[in-house]
Protein backbone atom coordinates (compact mmCIF):
# COMPACT_ATOMS: atom_id res chain seq x y z
CA UNK A 1 0.00 0.00 0.00
CA UNK A 2 1.24 3.51 -0.93
CA UNK A 3 1.58 6.43 1.95
CA UNK A 4 2.69 7.60 4.64
CA UNK A 5 4.49 5.56 7.57
CA UNK A 6 6.77 7.01 9.95
CA UNK A 7 10.08 5.23 10.88
CA UNK A 8 9.72 4.58 14.75
CA UNK A 9 11.84 2.37 16.79
CA UNK A 10 10.32 -1.19 18.19
CA UNK A 11 8.55 -0.59 20.96
CA UNK A 12 10.51 -2.25 23.85
CA UNK A 13 8.53 -3.99 26.91
CA UNK A 14 9.78 -3.59 30.35
CA UNK A 15 7.84 -5.61 32.42
CA UNK A 16 6.52 -8.11 33.60
CA UNK A 17 10.17 -9.71 32.39
CA UNK A 18 10.45 -12.70 30.12
CA UNK A 19 9.47 -15.71 31.60
CA UNK A 20 7.44 -14.61 34.53
CA UNK A 21 4.72 -15.89 36.24
CA UNK A 22 1.65 -13.87 36.07
CA UNK A 23 -1.05 -14.87 38.47
CA UNK A 24 -2.89 -11.33 39.17
CA UNK A 25 -3.76 -8.18 36.94
CA UNK A 26 -0.46 -6.45 36.34
CA UNK A 27 0.71 -3.77 34.30
CA UNK A 28 2.19 -4.79 30.90
CA UNK A 29 5.17 -1.96 30.52
CA UNK A 30 6.67 -0.52 27.63
CA UNK A 31 9.10 1.97 26.05
CA UNK A 32 7.11 5.15 24.47
CA UNK A 33 8.64 5.67 20.59
CA UNK A 34 7.72 9.35 20.91
CA UNK A 35 11.05 11.50 21.82
CA UNK A 36 11.25 15.15 22.48
CA UNK A 37 12.91 15.79 18.99
CA UNK A 38 9.89 13.95 17.23
CA UNK A 39 7.01 14.68 18.97
CA UNK A 40 4.36 12.66 17.97
CA UNK A 41 0.53 11.21 18.70
CA UNK A 42 0.83 7.13 18.95
CA UNK A 43 -1.76 4.31 19.04
CA UNK A 44 -0.28 1.30 20.97
CA UNK A 45 -1.87 -2.05 20.95
CA UNK A 46 -0.71 -5.14 23.10
CA UNK A 47 -1.12 -8.74 21.97
CA UNK A 48 -1.40 -11.96 23.17
CA UNK A 49 -0.77 -15.45 21.60
CA UNK A 50 0.29 -18.93 22.20
CA UNK A 51 2.45 -18.45 18.64
CA UNK A 52 5.57 -17.05 20.10
CA UNK A 53 5.99 -15.68 16.23
CA UNK A 54 2.98 -13.87 16.05
CA UNK A 55 2.27 -15.04 12.32
CA UNK A 56 -0.80 -16.93 12.83
CA UNK A 57 -3.48 -14.49 13.04
CA UNK A 58 -5.87 -17.24 14.24
CA UNK A 59 -3.86 -17.25 17.27
CA UNK A 60 -3.51 -13.62 18.27
CA UNK A 61 -5.71 -11.61 20.60
CA UNK A 62 -4.96 -7.70 20.40
CA UNK A 63 -6.60 -7.08 24.03
CA UNK A 64 -5.77 -3.40 24.56
CA UNK A 65 -5.25 -0.53 22.32
CA UNK A 66 -4.06 2.85 23.89
CA UNK A 67 -3.07 6.40 22.60
CA UNK A 68 -0.15 8.18 24.07
CA UNK A 69 1.54 11.38 23.36
CA UNK A 70 4.02 10.82 26.53
CA UNK A 71 7.95 10.31 26.86
CA UNK A 72 9.24 7.47 28.32
CA UNK A 73 7.65 4.50 30.21
CA UNK A 74 4.00 4.04 29.87
CA UNK A 75 1.50 1.02 30.86
CA UNK A 76 -1.49 -0.80 29.90
CA UNK A 77 -3.19 -1.02 33.19
CA UNK A 78 -5.74 -3.75 33.84
CA UNK A 79 -8.55 -1.74 32.86
CA UNK A 80 -7.46 -0.99 29.66
CA UNK A 81 -7.89 -4.89 28.70
CA UNK A 82 -10.44 -6.12 31.00
CA UNK A 83 -13.68 -6.85 29.11
CA UNK A 84 -15.68 -5.57 31.97
CA UNK A 85 -15.04 -4.80 35.78
CA UNK A 86 -15.49 -8.40 36.87
CA UNK A 87 -13.07 -9.97 34.50
CA UNK A 88 -9.61 -11.17 35.29
CA UNK A 89 -6.43 -11.22 32.80
CA UNK A 90 -6.10 -15.31 33.55
CA UNK A 91 -9.76 -16.06 32.91
CA UNK A 92 -9.79 -13.83 29.42
CA UNK A 93 -6.48 -15.52 28.33
CA UNK A 94 -7.79 -19.34 29.46
CA UNK A 95 -11.17 -18.10 27.36
CA UNK A 96 -9.16 -17.03 24.21
CA UNK A 97 -6.33 -20.14 24.94
CA UNK A 98 -7.75 -22.89 26.19
CA UNK A 99 -8.16 -23.39 29.98
CA UNK A 100 -4.92 -25.97 29.88
CA UNK A 101 -2.89 -23.00 28.46
CA UNK A 102 0.58 -22.53 30.90
CA UNK A 103 2.63 -19.80 28.27
CA UNK A 104 1.18 -17.59 26.15
CA UNK A 105 3.49 -14.37 24.51
CA UNK A 106 2.77 -10.67 24.60
CA UNK A 107 4.04 -7.69 22.81
CA UNK A 108 3.34 -4.14 22.20
CA UNK A 109 3.47 -2.31 19.18
CA UNK A 110 3.39 1.32 18.12
CA UNK A 111 2.06 3.35 15.24
CA UNK A 112 1.95 6.77 14.57
CA UNK A 113 -1.83 8.04 14.25
CA UNK A 114 -1.44 10.28 11.48
CA UNK A 115 0.13 7.95 9.10
CA UNK A 116 -1.87 6.09 6.25
CA UNK A 117 -1.99 3.01 5.68
CA UNK A 118 0.96 3.21 8.68
CA UNK A 119 3.94 0.49 8.54
CA UNK A 120 4.20 -2.41 6.40
CA UNK A 121 1.46 -5.36 7.48
CA UNK A 122 3.10 -8.06 9.26
CA UNK A 123 2.19 -11.37 8.32
CA UNK A 124 -1.16 -11.44 10.41
CA UNK A 125 -1.99 -8.04 9.11
CA UNK A 126 -1.03 -5.74 12.11
CA UNK A 127 0.28 -2.42 10.92
CA UNK A 128 2.60 -1.69 14.23
CA UNK A 129 5.85 -1.45 14.65
CA UNK A 130 6.35 -4.44 17.20
CA UNK A 131 9.05 -4.83 19.85
CA UNK A 132 10.26 -8.28 20.39
CA UNK A 133 7.73 -10.45 21.98
CA UNK A 134 7.88 -12.03 25.63
CA UNK A 135 6.82 -15.21 27.01
CA UNK A 136 4.75 -15.17 30.20
CA UNK A 137 3.61 -17.70 32.54
CA UNK A 138 0.35 -18.83 34.00
CA UNK A 139 -0.15 -20.69 37.21
CA UNK A 140 -1.79 -24.17 36.92
CA UNK A 141 -5.32 -24.25 37.87
CA UNK A 142 -6.34 -25.85 41.11
CA UNK A 143 -6.99 -29.58 40.45
CA UNK A 144 -11.37 -30.43 40.58
CA UNK A 145 -12.22 -31.01 44.15
CA UNK A 146 -13.10 -35.10 44.79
Amino acid sequence: AKGIATPLDRVLQVSPSSGATVATDDNFTFTSVATPAFPIVVEYALQFSTDETFTNKNLIKTYAKIIRTEIGILAFVPANYRRDPSDTLLNRLRSDFGSSTLQVFWRVGGRNTSDLPGPVADKAGNRYVFGPPRRMLLPTLPPPPP
